[in-house]
């Protein structure tokens, strides 16, 4: 429910496409979350007001990690003369997003300048300017910054799921229902994506959290949560437009 916008991405590179298939939506759905518990009467508790700080740090951190590799890239092709010799790309894959929540749209951000990123190290390995341990480095250097994102914002979502269980507002009957219908809603969310992509699985002791609380309020995997929109892809082609599937 709610508003969205669709944006137009092109990744060329295989590290970054398996990075938006894997986060994105996650990184999204929590962010859309968040906005959600502002709703409720206990949003300027310590928990709340520390979650979204908390994933802008960490991407701004993932951000200045990757513009470094790019920068360090850029003066190495230019020092030998190579500016102007142009990278072709066979695998490119175009993406229509849906943005749910601001902060998802700076995540795509930071995706596509590792993307270029990674674009500009490989240039640099194909020209001779760097061997393929230091190239393998740099890349899991991005990655691993941009998966730290992904990892604190399941972190920070988990955390305040487990506030919200516990949570008691002064608005009565109705709201507290609301509150509890909120964490189910958020329990059901966290163990379906859990479910259909390990990889985003967090810490033990989080993952345990989400157990015990859908245990509690009754919510077991066979309950189905409602479809995010989803990432529109195909392999692009010189000239085309991307179709509208949303």
């Amino acid at each position: 429910e709610g508003a969205l916008i669709e944006l137009d991405f092109a990744l060329n590179t295989k590290p970054t496409q398996r990075l938006i298939r894997h986060y994105f939506k996650d990184l999204s759905q929590t962010l859309a979350a968040i906005d959600r518990y502002k709703s409720f009467a206990d949003t300027d508790s310590p928990e709340f007001m520390q979650a979204e700080g908390r994933i802008s740090a960490q991407l701004d951190k993932a951000r200045k990690i990757i513009a470094k590799v790019e920068r360090e890239a850029n003066a190495l092709i230019v020092a030998n003369g190579h500016a102007d010799v142009p990278l072709k790309h066979t695998g490119t894959i175009q993406y229509r997003v849906p943005i749910i929540a601001a902060a998802a749209r700076e995540f795509m951000e930071a995706l596509k300048a590792a993307d270029t990123a990674l674009s500009q190290i490989d240039k640099c390995q194909l020209l001779g300017l760097l061997d393929y341990k230091t190239k393998n480095l740099q890349d899991q250097t991005m990655r691993k910054a941009i998966r730290s994102v992904a990892a604190v914002s399941r972190e920070v979502r988990v955390r305040l799921l487990t506030h919200f269980k516990g949570a008691r507002t002064n608005q009565g009957a109705e709201a507290d229902a609301g509150l509890k219908d909120l964490a189910a809603s958020e329990a059901k969310a966290l163990l379906e994506q859990g479910r259909d992509d390990q990889d985003l699985l967090g810490a033990i002791s989080a993952e345990s959290a989400v157990q015990r609380i859908a245990a509690d309020l009754g919510v077991t995997l066979s309950d189905r949560v409602g479809e995010a929109p989803s990432l529109e892809v195909r392999p692009a082609e010189e000239g085309d437009l991307l179709a509208v599937n949303a």
